[in-house]
C-alpha cells in the first residue's frame, strides 16, 4: 500500500527496538516508507542523530522513544508513553542487540551478563509488554525477532 493511500490515523503502529543503528535503523526507515507509524526505541535519544538524519534523507518520520530493553521499569514506562502517543501497537520488531567480540578467555562474567541482559532478557521484557498491549487491544499483532 502506498503511503498516500493511508490516512495517518489508520497507519499500523510498528515498534522497532534498537532503532539507532544497523538493522533496527534500516527496519524503522523501511517500515516508515511503507506507511507504518514507525516507533524507534533507543537507549539514548541524545545519540540518535544518525537515525534522524537518515529518516529525513528518506523523507519519512521515525518517532523516537527512549527505552532500555534490559530494564523492566524502563520497558513498562516506555510502552506506556508509546501507547499514550499512538493508542496501539500493531507490530513489534524485537531487534535490540549487542556484540562484544572478545576471545573466550578474556570474556568476563560482566560481559556475558551485559549481552544477555539486552538480547535475552530484553527481548522477553519487550515482547511481554507488546503482548499485553496487543491482547488488551483485542486486535492481535505481530512480533518479529531479529537474531544472529
Amino acid at each position: 500500500m502506498a503511503n498516500e493511500q493511508i490516512h495517518p490515523d489508520d497507519r499500523p503502529v510498528s515498534v522497532i527496538t534498537g532503532a539507532n543503528s544497523g538493522i533496527g535503523r534500516a527496519t524503522a526507515i523501511h517500515l516508515a516508507k511503507q506507511g507504518h507509524r514507525a516507533i524507534g526505541t533507543v537507549r539514548s535519544i541524545d545519540k540518535a542523530d544518525k537515525l534522524r538524519n537518515m529518516a529525513a534523507d528518506a523523507d519519512v518520520s521515525v518517532e523516537l522513544f527512549e527505552l532500555d530493553v534490559a530494564d523492566d521499569e524502563s520497558v513498562r514506562h516506555g510502552f506506556e508513553r508509546i501507547l499514550d502517543a499512538t493508542g496501539r501497537v500493531d507490530h513489534l520488531v524485537n531487534n535490540a542487540g549487542v556484540s562484544l567480540s572478545k576471545p573466550l578467555l578474556e570474556t568476563t562474567e560482566q560481559d556475558w551478563d551485559f549481552q544477555h541482559d539486552i538480547m535475552a532478557k530484553g527481548s522477553f521484557l519487550v515482547a511481554r509488554e507488546a503482548a499485553r498491549a496487543m491482547i488488551a487491544q483485542k486486535m492481535g499483532g505481530d512480533v518479529v525477532y531479529i537474531a544472529s
